[in-house]
């Protein structure tokens, strides 16, 4: 998505079921190469980097099948390349996490350094000389991380010099499959490495001192198939509270979790809000009122999160008194404070401090968002202080369709993407429309059947069309659609999609066939590296 056009000027109001936390699942997906048969993840989220790392695994040969209810089946026995390339890393910097499962499962990982990341540098080097003392021989070549192990990984006893979260993550699936016991101390605290920790034991893992500094892992010989659920999102939890905090609203979230927020709930009662919390729900009310000014200082678990902290500055912005912010994690993290400027708010920053004197109110401007936590810092302080704007731009459309889908509000969603489309057709709306269960599904299917009399050959319609077939158990129709999609335009969703539904029906020919073919099509785009004769 390239811009947003924000209507602002009042509170914001209301009711949202969190979505599962993009920080927990992208390991958890990593995680699934450890395994030896599938894994079902459920509470997975609608977003971008999650897609990514459903092309990487695909990319590795694994099996990643999608429901329309967002649970994910993993099946890593197919996996049949230790390459992730360039094309795919460079975009997402949770694809290092890959190297240690890949490097402990199958002894050989080829991983491109990471990219994706616009908040200051993240090195990888814990993570390698972690994995080197457990015996890997590592060499860095051309831009690869190329990683090899005679036999199994030793355990070992790893003191980290930082707290690193990723490096936690990947050398603990690195550990679970290693000869022996592993100890990482100085481990971080982070509730999504407790949730990663927790899902291996699911699969027959074993790691003790979850939530804690010093993590054992004692190794084990295999882990096997099972499920898990994702833990809910506690940066999306605390983004929609400043939200409401900042604007003077009142909000109740669903499906989240207070415990994995408290420092966050504690800055905002701070703040002035009034917050009642549940087993699994979150509830902040304004009553109206201009929040005060907090101060607060970024750290590792369980302090204060550096992912809140662009959201809880747009809440000083708007706030009664001056507010001193610390940013103690990354350097780049307070580059939104010039934009919330642009706005009207009076921030000035001394080295990794900003101090934020709150105005009454601040004003529309255009705005550049540097990277997602900036993101949602500007959104917050649009809405709070922007004209009205007619939201008709397929972006706008896809984004709002999103957010209720989000809520568990497919029909209106469906509603939402059936006028837009009507107006102006959009790949990108039409493959959203495809995985929505609107009011009436078998008027839906007519629906993207009209419209493929006007794009009969495009592979987005076809494709969301064989979703819609088949969710009206129109088996024969679906499988013409999806061929029709995969003959257009070979990508891994429409293979995955085609494959499943032909094996289902009982064609298991042809579903190895699909297979095959999708993965010709992901060996073309792998980067030209020796093998052996």
């Amino acid at each position: 998505m390239d811009k947003l056009l924000i209507s602002g000027g009042g509170p914001l109001f209301g009711e949202i079921r969190i979505s599962g936390a993009k920080n927990s699942a992208l390991p958890i997906m990593a995680a699934t190469l450890l395994a030896d048969g599938p894994v079902m993840i459920s509470n997975v989220p609608h977003l971008h980097d999650i897609t990514t790392m459903f092309e990487l695994l695909g990319c590795l040969g694994v099996s990643v099948v999608l429901n329309e209810k967002m649970q994910v089946e993993v099946d890593a026995t197919t996996l049949h390349s230790h390459v992730a390339p360039y094309d795919l890393v460079k975009t997402m910097r949770a694809s290092i996490l890959v190297l240690g499962p890949m490097l402990t499962k199958f002894g050989v990982a080829n991983v491109s350094f990471p990219g994706g990341c616009a908040i200051g540098s993240r090195p990888v080097d814990l993570h390698l000389r972690g994995l080197e003392m457990m015996g890997a021989e590592i060499d860095i070549d051309g831009g690869y991380i190329n990683a090899r192990c005679n036999g199994r990984l030793k355990g070992a006893h790893i003191l980290m010099d930082t707290v690193s979260v990723g490096a936690t993550e990947n050398l603990m699936m690195a550990a679970a499959l290693a000869d022996g016991q592993t100890i990482i101390e100085n481990a971080a605290r982070e509730p999504e490495v407790v949730d990663l920790a927790n899902c291996i034991n699911a699969l027959g893992g074993q790691v003790t001192g979850m939530g804690t500094t010093t993590l054992t892992i004692d190794g084990v010989d295999t882990l096997h198939r099972g499920s898990y659920r994702i833990m809910p999102d506690r940066i999306e939890t605390g983004t929609y509270l400043a939200a409401a905090a900042a604007t003077r609203g009142r909000v109740k979230l669903k499906d989240t979790d207070p415990h994995i927020l408290e420092a966050v709930l504690i800055k905002l009662e701070e703040a002035g809000a009034k917050i009642s919390v549940g087993k699994d729900w979150i509830a902040l009310d304004m009553e109206g009122r201009r929040p005060k000014s907090v101060n607060f200082k970024t750290a590792p678990y369980p302090a204060f999160p550096t992912d809140m902290q662009a959201q809880l500055t747009t809440v000083n912005a708007v706030a009664d008194g001056v507010g001193t912010i610390t940013e103690t994690i990354f350097e780049n993290r307070l580059v939104q404070t010039h934009e919330l400027n642009r706005m009207g708010a009076k921030i000035t920053l001394e080295g990794n401090t900003a101090i934020v004197t709150g105005v009454e109110r601040l004003k529309a401007a255009p705005v550049m968002a540097s990277d997602l936590r900036a993101s949602a810092s500007l959104v917050i302080a649009a809405w709070e202080r922007m004209p009205k704007r007619l939201r008709d731009e397929p972006e706008l459309v896809e984004a709002y369709a999103l957010q209720l889908r989000t809520r568990g509000r497919d029909e209106l969603a469906e509603e939402v993407l059936r006028s837009a489309l009507q107006q102006q057709f959009n790949e990108r709306l039409v493959n959203l429309y495809g995985l929505l269960k609107g009011k009436d599904v078998a008027r839906q299917l007519v629906t993207a059947e009209q419209w493929l009399t006007q794009h009969p050959h495009n592979a987005s319609l076809l494709l969301a069309a064989g979703r819609l077939a088949q969710r009206n158990r129109l088996w024969g129709k679906a499988r013409d659609y999806l061929e029709a999609s995969f003959s257009s335009r070979r990508d891994i969703q429409t293979c995955a999609e085609l494959a499943r539904l032909q094996e289902r029906m009982g064609d298991k020919g042809a579903a190895e066939r699909t297979l095959r073919d999708g993965f010709e099509m992901i060996e073309d785009q792998l980067p030209t590296l020796p093998l052996p004769e």
